[in-house]
């Protein structure tokens, strides 16, 4: 299951990157846990908030991901390897 859902985000990672660098932007990932309430908070009150998002929107490419997709459960090492080889492939490719 965690190896289907790395390659997935992998791939999603490598359009966001293009996709950032076509558009000559710099690109923010976002790795967040929708079931942590923090993450709630960060989306309600700082990606929402109308100074950040014009901000973002100049210069960034904002691209969020969820490490623990709906309805389904992943074991602490499966998480700690998930963000390793998203924070790793992300590295790779903005080296290129």
């Amino acid at each position: 299951m965690i190896y289907e859902l790395c390659i997935e985000t992998l791939l999603f990672t490598l359009k966001a990157c293009e996709s950032a660098a076509s558009a000559n932007k710099w690109l923010i990932v976002n790795v967040q846990n929708i079931q942590e309430f923090a993450c709630q908070v960060l989306n309600r009150d700082v990606w929402s908030n109308s100074t950040v998002k014009e901000l973002i929107r100049r210069r960034f490419v904002l691209w969020q991901v969820d490490i623990i997709p709906q309805n389904q459960v992943i074991t602490p090492f499966e998480r700690v390897l998930f963000e390793f080889l998203l924070i790793t492939f992300i590295l790779y490719l903005s080296r290129r």
